[in-house]
């Protein structure tokens, strides 16, 4: 995927700053981490390999630089646009909700059981499916505004996920 300029890319999966490029310091960057594209090279879109300069937006000070080559799609596998996320999100029915912890990220799935159902198929739920659909109260897909704290919750029973394995989740829905 090429990227521009001021584009936000959300950590989806936990990596080393040195796996991004072998010169940058040794530190993890989290899942849920926000990095502003600030720089980038200058060769033609279809070129095979791209630079990439990110900017932590917690911390200015923490720059770090990115290559995505064929093959080695680094980038790629370790951040999402924000925009993408949000955009996913919204598609597939979510809100944004605040709480007193925070603003998250909401589905609520109470009348519709041949979604419960489906949703906890790609979710890999174990559920009793009956004539009538499921015995499943309420459903809740959750996420915070930042894409962390993922959560699948089915008639009280809550399941942490990995933001990455949340999103390809709910692309499936």
């Amino acid at each position: 995927m090429l990227y521009n300029i001021g584009d936000v890319l959300v950590c989806k999966n936990t990596v080393n700053a040195q796996c991004l490029e072998m010169t940058n310091p040794n530190f993890d960057i989290k899942c849920g981490d926000k990095y502003k594209v600030t720089d980038k090279d200058d060769f033609p879109d279809d070129n095979h390999c791209h630079w990439y300069e990110l900017t932590s937006e917690k911390d200015k000070s923490i720059v770090v630089n990115a290559w995505n080559d064929e093959g080695h799609m680094i980038i790629d596998n370790s951040f999402e646009p924000e925009r993408f996320m949000k955009e996913l999100l919204q598609i597939k029915g979510f809100s944004l909700n605040t709480y007193p912890e925070g603003k998250f990220w909401e589905l609520t799935v109470e009348d519709n059981e041949n979604l419960k159902v489906k949703i906890c198929k790609i979710f890999n739920a174990e559920i009793e499916v009956t004539v009538n659909g499921s015995d499943i109260e309420t459903l809740i897909l959750q996420c915070a505004e930042d894409f962390t704290k993922c959560i699948f919750y089915y008639d009280c029973n809550p399941f942490d996920m990995e933001t990455d394995d949340f999103m390809k989740c709910v692309e499936r829905i």
